[in-house]
């Protein structure tokens, strides 16, 4: 199959929807030629929006791109526990991908448990999908390896919290993970964090306001914890990388899952997109203390979470295109929660690591 769009002129601040014909929707396990390459002469900001139809009731997620210079050759998966995805998207030719499982799922007519493994090759544009194969099994830990970066995303075809919901993210590579985060759930939330080692004997430790600390161990690469944290700011610092993935639940609306960002430092100017489909949208904003940030060319106050050094905000934000500009280089966390209706979606706003590092064991 073939599908191509060219010569498209996006002006500065402004966007362009792009809608893949139907047939490039990944659906059956295991390979295929699906995958679509974007290329520009000047940064862009991609948002993927993913749809799915239960019976009467849509579901939806999304998920901000990464761009091929912050993409890798080692991730980890994280998934709910119910109808578990991982799928793998090849840039170049003789693209070697190891998957080692966490959970359990078939590929080729073979099932595989916790800690078996096998090899595929693909091809330029070509996807592999992996399904968990019962309704109670996460993929969590999942460990994918390969010999040159490919693209890979995690999450649930359906997953019920409270509510329902589809959920999917891009997943970061290992080299980009970090030490510190911050989350704030958004507006009428309770959330659940699930942590996942990079490394071998990780210690984490979560602080909550007015709660006493949390600590616990992460012994072994790919292993992971769940945490129910209601609604309250909470600090994670580890002893090594880890992902932290934050499970949003409300009466309100759907479920979503969010890949937190650690609070690292960015460049003075951050831009990213509010999509069509968030009619009522948020933008949730950490940042260290110190820093003066505006928001469209408006300054912003941010609140101090009690007992620490880090703000927050929370804002309402207009579908479109945004600024973030800081008095001297962002040191800042921050993600999109949006929704129309019951359905609901989540996703950071900046994808481009400026540093990329490996933990030296």
């Amino acid at each position: 199959m073939t599908f191509s769009e060219s010569g498209i002129n996006v002006w500065a601040m402004t966007g362009f929807q792009v809608l893949p014909p139907q047939n490039f929707e990944v659906t059956e396990a295991g390979r295929s030629r699906k995958g679509i390459l974007i290329e520009s002469n000047h940064e862009l900001v991609v948002i993927g929006v993913n749809r799915i139809n239960n019976g009467s009731y849509p579901y939806m997620a999304s998920f901000l791109a990464i761009p091929v210079e912050s993409l890798g050759l080692s991730y980890f998966a994280v998934t709910a526990r119910d109808r578990a995805e991982i799928l793998i998207v090849a840039g170049y030719a003789n693209t070697t991908v190891t998957v080692k499982v966490n959970g359990m799922l078939s590929h080729e007519g073979t099932t595989f448990q916790t800690g078996g493994s096998f090899t595929s090759t693909l091809n330029e544009f070509d996807t592999l999908l992996l399904l968990g194969r019962s309704t109670d099994n996460s993929l969590t830990g999942t460990h994918v390896t390969s010999n040159t970066v490919v693209s890979v995303y995690s999450g649930n075809k359906y997953m019920s919290i409270g509510s329902s919901n589809h959920m999917v993210q891009q997943l970061v590579p290992v080299q980009a993970w970090r030490s510190l985060h911050v989350t704030v759930p958004p507006t009428a939330t309770t959330y659940e964090l699930m942590f996942v080692a990079a490394y071998p004997n990780t210690s984490v430790r979560v602080t909550c306001v007015h709660e006493s600390p949390i600590g616990f161990m992460l012994n072994v690469a790919g292993s992971s914890t769940s945490m129910y944290l209601e609604d309250a700011p909470c600090v994670t610092v580890s002893s090594k990388p880890v992902s932290v993935t934050m499970f949003v639940r409300s009466q309100l609306f759907d479920p979503v899952m969010i890949r937190i960002q650690p609070l690292q430092t960015q460049s003075h100017k951050i831009v990213f997109l509010v999509k069509p489909d968030d009619i009522d949208a948020e933008l949730v904003l950490v940042s260290a203390a110190g820093n003066e940030i505006s928001l469209d060319d408006i300054n912003l106050v941010l609140k101090p979470i009690p007992g620490t050094k880090y703000r927050f905000l929370i804002v309402s934000v207009i579908i479109g295109s945004h600024i973030i500009n800081c008095s001297q280089r962002c040191q800042i966390s921050a993600y999109i929660h949006g929704h129309h209706g019951m359905e609901a979606t989540g996703y950071p706003i900046h994808a481009i690591v400026s540093t990329l590092y490996i933990w030296l064991e």
